[in-house]
């Protein structure tokens, strides 16, 4: 769940075990403050980067299983995610 603070509240529905690893919150933080840097609304950078973060995740798991998700792995997995959502809306 992501809220602002005016009350808005959104739920994201990606993500899971895949990602209960030490780093990946670290990579989740990355991804935010390089949304906010770039000149993205906050919640709406909070909105995307944990959805990107989640659908990143869930793809790895597909892939590997939620035992052989890597943080490591998640940067490259983020990109692909981004670009896949970029086509979807752009079009």
């Amino acid at each position: 769940m992501i809220a602002s603070p005016n009350g808005e509240a959104t739920v994201n529905t990606t993500g899971g075990s895949g990602l209960a690893k030490g780093g990946s919150g670290d990579v989740l933080a990355g991804l935010l403050v390089s949304l906010l840097a770039q000149g993205t609304a906050p919640y709406a950078a909070s909105i995307l980067a944990v959805y990107l973060h989640g659908a990143a995740g869930d793809a790895l798991t597909e892939q590997y299983s939620p035992l052989g998700v890597r943080p490591d792995d998640l940067p490259r997995e983020i990109a692909r995610q981004a670009a896949r959502l970029h086509a979807c809306v752009c079009q």
